[in-house]
């Protein structure tokens, strides 16, 4: 693993995370506790259950948000139609 900072490399950006990093910590800190019998066993595993969703690429998840805003930019004007219908039928009920 390079240590420069301008690298490029995929596995370098994502260990440069910040959430990347805290799974790490938390990840590593609960392994300790359990070894030293400073945390329970159920610490540990509640430790280690939410560093999971810390080890997913940021990366991943602003693809996927920007996949949603582009799905939403393009159907803004039925998005429009449909508030406009369903606001209409509010306020006259039939």
């Amino acid at each position: 693993m390079c240590l420069k900072s301008n690298c490029n490399h995929k596995i370098c950006n994502y260990f440069r995370q910040s959430t990347t990093l805290m799974g790490i910590s938390c990840f590593i800190g609960a392994c300790i506790g359990k070894m030293l019998d400073v945390l329970s066993d159920e610490q540990a595993i509640a430790l280690v259950t939410a560093s999971i969703p810390l080890w997913v690429s940021e990366r991943s998840n602003q693809v996927k948000t920007e996949m949603i805003a582009a799905e939403i930019i393009h159907n803004l004007p039925d998005l429009q139609k449909g508030a406009i219908d369903v606001q209409k039928n509010i306020s006259n009920p039939r």
